[in-house]
């Protein structure tokens, strides 16, 4: 009699996590799993294979549309749901956020069972920077540590470290020399593709959802000035593509200066395979630097005054500079931004 197959669980709540997670699923150390994926953000328009998956689990709408309280509640629902019947010994969870409600209420319940595993995969800067405790912080994650108890939902503090990589045994990464030391040892490297059309001149501006953090009007100030740079220093092609929580008045901005507006659900970094540009533009996205990882220096990445990313919870002046030690290491050009910032004229090259 065959034993049972150990469950794999593969948590996606971001577009550029589907693509990763369908990058891990195919890697032979995952053969003998029962592999199931647990996302909110599935999109048959980014050509995916979901034959991949033993069961495919996607949640509508996604909960970020959903209040707090609700969130929580309705991934505790479905991880119950999803885990009842099933072999449980030696499970392994995958995830690049162990703050997202899906993954945190995955953790909860898997945790419990003998020979767990945590497997933590690149989401962005927060896998390379680690966030660092602040007052709010704090307050953040035990206001939510009491009132998801209330409703028996329970969130499990993660404390600064918000990818779990601190108690992982195991690190996916693009880039394992830029990790920080006291994980460097459980790294596993992810291979950087090659595959690229013909990349043709021009600029894609990645929206960031500023007006989550900053006044409407200066987050449509900050937006301005970063599509005018775009478009007064880059020949060809003008796009922009919004961010997937970013207020509708971001790509309506950048359509009245000029840009075509980029409606693909896929993230920038599986997108830019088939349609490359020459220039990737944003204030401080992730994408810029999994962009230069990934495809060299075939794309030129450039941090538009990344310094209004301070207003970003736990984003400190520390942490900022850590931030801009990434972008110096992977060849991400900083342009008019904190002290020791470039002119984009006066940059090799521009």
């Amino acid at each position: 009699m065959s034993r049972a197959k150990s469950l794999a669980l593969f948590v996606a709540q971001t577009p550029f996590q589907l693509f990763v997670v369908h990058e891990l699923a195919a890697r032979p150390n995952y053969a003998d799993h029962e592999k199931v994926l647990l996302t909110d953000v599935m999109s048959a328009e980014c050509g995916l294979n979901v034959g991949i998956w033993d069961e495919l689990v996607h949640l509508e709408p996604p909960l970020a549309a959903r209040d707090l309280l609700k969130r929580f509640q309705d991934a505790h629902r479905v991880v119950r749901s999803l885990l009842k019947g099933r072999y449980k010994r030696e499970p392994t969870l995958l995830v690049a956020n162990l703050e997202h409600p899906l993954s945190n209420a995955s953790y909860a319940h898997l945790r419990r069972y003998p020979g767990f595993q945590l497997h933590v995969y690149p989401e962005g800067l927060a896998n390379l920077v680690p966030t660092r405790w602040t007052t709010k912080r704090v307050i953040y994650q035990a206001g939510k540590w009491v009132l998801t108890r209330l409703v028996g939902a329970p969130f499990i503090a993660v404390g600064s470290d918000l990818t779990g990589s601190r108690f992982a045994e195991r690190i996916y990464t693009y880039a394992p020399q830029l990790l920080p030391a006291p994980f460097r040892d459980r790294a596993v490297a992810l291979s950087r593709t090659a595959e690229l059309s013909p990349v043709e001149p021009g600029v894609l501006v990645l929206g960031q959802d500023l007006d989550r953090f900053l006044p409407n009007e200066r987050a449509e100030h900050e937006l301005g000035s970063l599509l005018l740079f775009a478009r007064e220093h880059f020949a060809g092609r003008r796009l922009y593509k919004p961010h997937h929580h970013e207020a509708p008045w971001g790509w309506k901005l950048a359509r009245s200066l000029g840009f075509e507006i980029v409606e693909s659900p896929c993230p920038v970094e599986l997108w830019l395979r088939s349609q490359p540009v020459s220039h990737l533009v944003s204030f401080g996205s992730s994408a810029l630097v999994h962009a230069r990882l990934m495809y060299g220096d075939r794309i030129e990445a450039l941090a538009f005054k990344p310094d209004v990313l301070q207003a970003v919870p736990g984003t400190s002046p520390a942490r900022m500079k850590e931030i801009m030690t990434v972008f110096e290491r992977v060849g991400v050009r900083v342009v008019e931004g904190i002290p020791g910032g470039i002119s984009y004229n006066e940059a090799p090259g521009g």
